[in-house]
């Protein structure tokens, strides 16, 4: 399903929905669209069966991850400049793709330590 959505995403080209263009072909947007929903509701019911307090606790602070994810791809892009890693040289869907994994993995202690010390910042009392 996955590869589905990706083929049809590099068929039907970028997307502006808030300017009311839906790549090449609305066709290809609403096949895509329609099987992105099925891929959420594919990967809910298995969250449902394998859920774990990774998730759990990941899922809780998704405001976190928000709120600083422009931060760490700052930190990131500046890392790679650093290591003399050219951003040219990672296509788009990679380095997206990486920025995200580091985030999630960076931010699950973080979610730990705020929900913990300072959850007003999580929109909890204490």
């Amino acid at each position: 399903m996955t590869l589905l959505v990706y083929c049809i995403s590099e068929i039907n080209g970028i997307v502006y929905m808030y300017q009311g263009a839906y790549g090449e072909n609305i066709a290809l947007f609403m096949i895509g669209s329609l099987a992105g929903i099925w891929m959420m509701v594919i990967v809910n019911r298995w969250l449902e069966k394998n859920s774990s307090d990774v998730i759990a606790v990941l899922s809780s602070g998704t405001i976190l991850m928000l709120g600083f994810q422009s931060h760490f791809f700052r930190l990131l892009a500046v890392v790679l400049q650093k290591l003399d890693i050219a951003r040219e040289l990672w296509p788009f869907d990679f380095s997206t793709l990486v920025g995200s994994l580091a985030i999630v993995i960076t931010f699950y202690p973080i979610i730990l330590f705020v929900k913990r010390y300072c959850p007003i910042l999580m929109g909890m009392r204490k």
